[in-house]
């Protein structure tokens, strides 16, 4: 736990023309339409683990009788923190809830369906769609949509490239307000192995996922792609230039020149968690209208610990 978090947050998207009325609409997706406003946010939630060891991963710390004493008030806790920062982020601006969250660093299903049943979410009414991942420590990507708006057709996880057994991406296909959409959600491997290592791990995912994106588009020419994730990057890295240069635009990368960060690590601060959108021409015009970096007072949140201390 060596980093403050603070969730990526990013009006993604601004449809400019109406809908052909090809499908039938929901009287929500109507009205959600009628604005056509898409709300996106990505949030690393650092270390959302429920209290059961899994003899399948490397969890056994994060157990009642492993070294952080985890155990069912802390994590409800942390359940409920989260869910407070994402019902404050619903009401910056006046936007209202975010129609997708692309998460990070959750364990499995169970953790995911506790935080989208807490009371404090009720109102928005969201589902997750979650895949197992190779991670040694079952440390998942995960993506929370609002029910009424969003409705998910197609479920894949893919790899992170070598052979190492860390976080896959996973991609989904849908449609947002009755618009097609895919959203890719991701987690890079960390610094941890050292800076020059860990950036050539991570120019090949963005090659890999840029040479895979361009296929998906092949196949579904003219539909938007959103990729969120935590890519413990900063926007001027030599991976995320490599996809900012291929025609993705990145919102974050005008806030790193700014001076506004997602992650702070001692003196040192990052925009690792970032919101991109596909570079392919649109046969429906999209206007790129807003993104943030968010905290709900102004100051990062509270981490769970302080290497093994609990801070709340």
């Amino acid at each position: 736990m060596r980093y403050w978090r603070c969730i990526g947050y990013a009006f993604a998207v601004f449809a400019t023309v109406p809908l052909q009325a090809q499908e039938a609409q929901t009287p929500n997706e109507a009205k959600a339409d009628a604005r056509m406003c898409w709300r996106v946010a990505f949030y690393n939630v650092e270390n959302l683990l429920d209290t059961l060891d899994d003899p399948s991963t490397r969890d056994e710390a994060f157990t009642p009788q492993g070294v952080f004493a985890w155990n069912s008030a802390r994590y409800w806790h942390k359940i409920r923190q989260i869910a407070l920062q994402l019902a404050a982020l619903a009401h910056t601006d006046g936007g209202g809830w975010p129609d997708l969250i692309g998460l990070c660093e959750v364990e499995n299903s169970h953790v995911l369906r506790d935080l989208a049943n807490d009371s404090v979410l009720q109102d928005a009414n969201y589902r997750f769609i979650h895949q197992n991942s190779p991670d040694l420590r079952g440390m998942d990507v995960a993506l929370l949509y609002r029910r009424d708006v969003f409705r998910p057709q197609f479920v894949q996880s893919y790899p992170a490239p070598g052979s190492a057994k860390t976080r896959a991406t996973l991609y989904v296909r849908g449609r947002m307000h009755a618009h097609p959409l895919h959203v890719m959600v991701s987690h890079w491997r960390s610094r941890r192995q050292g800076l020059k290592r860990s950036q050539r791990h991570h120019l090949r995912s963005a090659k890999r996922r840029h040479r895979w994106s361009k296929r998906i588009q092949a196949l579904y020419p003219n539909e938007p792609m959103l990729w969120m994730g935590d890519f413990n990057e900063n926007p001027s890295d030599k991976a995320m230039q490599y996809l900012t240069k291929g025609g993705w635009w990145n919102p974050m990368a005008d806030l790193e020149k700014k001076g506004a960060r997602s992650v702070f690590y001692r003196s040192d601060c990052r925009v690792f968690d970032q919101i991109l959108l596909s570079p392919y021409p649109l046969k429906a015009p999209l206007k790129r209208v807003k993104a943030g970096i968010y905290t709900a007072d102004g100051t990062p949140p509270t981490r769970s610990f302080r290497h093994k201390k609990y801070l709340g």
